[in-house]
């Protein structure tokens, strides 16, 4: 199993509305906005009913610019003040932006910088992972995507942002892949 990202044959559109619809009304300076799930297609919603996969009950649109400097990263707090590793559940990933792509990045030996935005948005930064490992640039389907690998957002010199979602599960990256067994590509 790729340990990165799993391309997914699904193609039922995640939204309920065209994407230009979703940027309207767009917060100040921020990367992303939080939609309940009532925002997405109910047909997907169902989909993933039916295959008893536990959809949280929100999801995040990303307007994630792609010129800011930055490095690789995994999301959450990888060592937090309780010393135990806070990873995130996996998400599915759909991209709208064409010549726009995710870099997955072998992990360092050395240990990350942790920077929190909030309360809910944290990651942690792996400055030394230099080694590209994986590359999803799709933007036709989506992805089983494991944001515990060093990953981060790439595009062609001509975007300036790249517009995406992430479905968020009640699940692990291995319990997804699993129920997700027959539409994978």
């Amino acid at each position: 199993m790729n340990d990165c990202f799993v391309p997914l044959n699904l193609k039922i559109f995640p939204l309920a509305h065209d994407v230009s619809e979703y940027l309207k009304e767009w917060p100040n300076d921020s990367q992303n906005k939080i939609y309940d799930i009532s925002f997405l297609n109910p047909e997907l919603i169902l989909f993933f009913q039916n295959l008893k996969i536990n959809l949280r009950e929100t999801f995040i649109f990303w307007s994630w610019d792609t010129k800011k400097h930055r490095y690789p990263h995994t999301d959450g707090n990888w060592f937090p003040d309780e010393k135990i590793v806070a990873k995130r559940q996996c998400g599915i990933n759909w991209n709208f932006t064409p010549n726009s792509w995710v870099e997955f990045y072998k992990f360092p030996d050395s240990l990350p910088e942790i920077k929190r935005f909030n309360d809910w948005d944290f990651a942690s930064f792996w400055k030394d992972a230099t080694e590209i490992i994986a590359v999803w640039g799709g933007s036709e389907n989506p992805i089983i995507f494991n944001p515990q690998i060093p990953h981060m957002v790439r595009s062609h010199e001509s975007v300036h942002r790249r517009t995406s979602i992430t479905l968020r599960f009640h699940e692990s990256y291995e319990t997804l892949n699993e129920k997700l067994q027959d539409y994978k590509k």
